[in-house]
């Protein structure tokens, strides 16, 4: 039995590496079921398990529709997941009943009442938090000191930029970034269901509640003969397995296997992204203006005289924005975001000719083209095709910098 892990999030740094790599490499028994681990993990099958459930087989950002998920018993209000999901963690339910029933395991520990505690949770209703923590800081550190230069949608456009420009590359604007970072829990994906309600960061509790228990023998068997994975971060999570015969039973009693599973259950986040960008930017500017209604605006009366006049500043409809700034205008902030949330550092050469291509698209072909023409080259090192012939003559390849990795969570 190895020793007590000390970790959670009350130790210094140092103090917390040193026991997150203990329990990473010694705390998990060796001779049961491979556990997945969302939180270091990037190997196959399974690949990039860190984001298990939250990419399809692209690389996209990607969420689960609700109109598949299925509640599940519980006392603990009604946590759900998509629906095989759903199915199959009742029938391991029922099985580990009946393992208490003939005394294959006992009736105490965690499995006294074996019942989901958590479920799927909303991707938007922790983006939306997300968005509006990002602009309680945006409104005090950036919008206060710049307050008397802000006059319009533009110039307060220039100040949401220079904020962007400072904080993405750690923290995420975009759903598409958002969903693949640290700040977006894995929970949304639908896969997953937790039995207890324990915090993530306490190793000993780990050891204590789960691992060291006489069940958790018996419980990691029988997850994984009904397709499931533990969490090995995490022993009360179980993890929906895709790619595992079990599951995949389950999955097939809905239509669903794991080449059409993200094209039928799930939204794909950046086909979407150009909208939230667009319509979250227009709420920070109205509130601004809600809050900051008149502006002092310098008035050349000569050369040697300037006086303040004191001007209203206006909010801006949706039906406004389109007709004053357009489409592209979106597009380039959208797509100055995504390189800023995947770390690819471009020179104004490489800016300018990015934003070429994407304004091509958006020419010759339609929006929709060019906003997957921005997440292509931000989920991958590629050259870029060319919209048009013309394009294709006088534009140097863009080869975009691979973005650095993603931090844990």
């Amino acid at each position: 039995m190895p020793r007590t892990p000390l970790g959670n999030n009350d130790l210094g740094a140092r103090d917390i590496f040193e026991e997150r790599k203990y329990y990473k490499r010694a705390v998990y028994p060796r001779d049961l079921a491979t556990p997945i681990d969302l939180w270091y993990d990037q190997s196959i099958p399974l690949k990039n398990k860190r984001l298990y459930g939250r990419l399809n087989h692209r690389g996209d950002a990607v969420y689960p529709s609700e109109s598949i998920l299925k509640n599940i018993p519980s006392t603990a209000g009604s946590p759900r997941a998509i629906n095989f999901v759903a199915t199959a963690f009742k029938a391991m339910a029922l099985h580990i009943q009946k393992l208490k029933l003939n005394n294959v395991a006992s009736d105490s520990g965690f499995l006294k009442r074996f019942e989901a505690k958590k479920g799927w949770v909303s991707v938007n209703n922790l983006y939306h938090k997300h968005v509006e923590q990002m602009y309680a800081g945006f409104g005090q550190n950036f919008v206060t000191p710049k307050e008397r230069s802000i006059r319009n949608f533009k110039t307060f456009s220039d100040v949401f930029m220079d904020f962007s420009n400072s904080i993405v590359g750690k923290i995420p604007f975009t759903k598409t970034g958002f969903i693949k970072s640290s700040y977006c829990s894995p929970m949304i994906s639908g896969l997953c269901i937790e039995i207890a309600d324990l915090s993530h960061s306490d190793d000993p509790d780990k050891l204590a509640k789960f691992i060291s228990d006489p069940n958790f023998r018996c419980y990691v068997d029988a997850a994984t003969g009904f397709g499931f994975k533990i969490d090995k971060n995490a022993p009360w999570r179980l993890v929906a397995d895709i790619t595992s015969p079990q599951m995949q039973l389950y999955m097939h009693a809905y239509g669903i296997n794991e080449e059409n599973l993200f094209k039928n259950y799930f939204y794909v986040a950046h086909r979407l992204d150009f909208d939230i960008v667009k319509f979250y930017m227009l709420q920070f500017y109205n509130a601004f203006v809600a809050t900051n209604p008149l502006t002092a605006v310098p008035y050349v009366i000569n050369k040697n005289h300037t006086i303040s006049l004191i001007g209203n500043r206006t909010q801006l409809l949706s039906s406004q924005f389109d007709n004053k700034y357009g489409d592209m205008f979106v597009l380039e902030v959208y797509a100055r975001l995504r390189l800023g949330e995947t770390r690819r550092n471009l020179d104004s050469h490489q800016q300018k000719n990015f934003l070429r291509h994407i304004n091509a698209r958006l020419k010759h072909l339609d929006k929709s083209k060019a906003i997957s023409y921005i997440n292509d080259m931000t989920n991958k090192t590629k050259t870029p095709v060319a919209a048009n012939k013309m394009d294709a003559a006088k534009d140097k390849p863009f080869i975009p910098k691979a973005p650095a990795p993603n931090p844990s969570y």
